[in-house]
């Protein structure tokens, strides 16, 4: 029994037995422990999995509406430039209108200027012709010859009234 002498068999014995105590009365203390910790990271698995596909489904969800206001840019732009294009051509047609208009009225202006023109024209025509009349007949006639002259005028007045009515 030399060897219950040495203090390695005793340190085994020693160590054997506090294990075993742990083991059986510590087990069920570390097995919660460990069920526990291992349960808390299971859960914040979970969690940081439900974050990552919240944060997915939120990074698709913009990525769309980034799409669509950029389709909706795109329209915008494009009826723009269509409501540009109508303006211009509309105005290119109200300005060919109102220059056609203005020619037309500056046409018709020159018209009825020619035609008052000519009607002075012809007024003082006739004013001249009157008055050279008067004088070649003033310096031409005399009583006599005068008064045959209006007595035929009368005559040929009447005539005329009576074939208007």
């Amino acid at each position: 029994m030399e060897f219950l002498q040495e203090p390695e068999p005793w340190i085994i014995c020693s160590f054997l037995i506090v294990a075993y105590i742990l083991w059986h009365f510590g087990r069920s203390g570390i097995l919660q422990y460990l069920d526990s910790r291992i349960e808390q990271i299971r859960k914040e698995l979970e969690s940081a999995e439900t974050l990552r596909k919240e944060a997915q489904e939120l990074l698709s969800q913009y990525k769309r509406k980034q799409a669509d206001a950029e389709k909706e840019a795109q329209r915008i732009v494009e009826n723009a430039k269509k409501s540009s294009e109508q303006l211009l051509k509309q105005a290119e047609t109200e300005l060919e209108e109102t220059i056609a208009r203005r020619e037309k009225q500056l046409a018709d202006r020159l018209k009825r200027m020619q035609l008052d023109a000519e009607q002075e024209i012809s007024e003082y025509a006739s004013r001249l012709t009157i008055q050279a009349a008067k004088e070649i007949i003033s310096e031409k006639l005399d009583k006599s010859g005068y008064e045959a002259l209006l007595e035929k005028s009368i005559t040929n007045v009447g005539q005329h009234g009576k074939t208007l009515n």
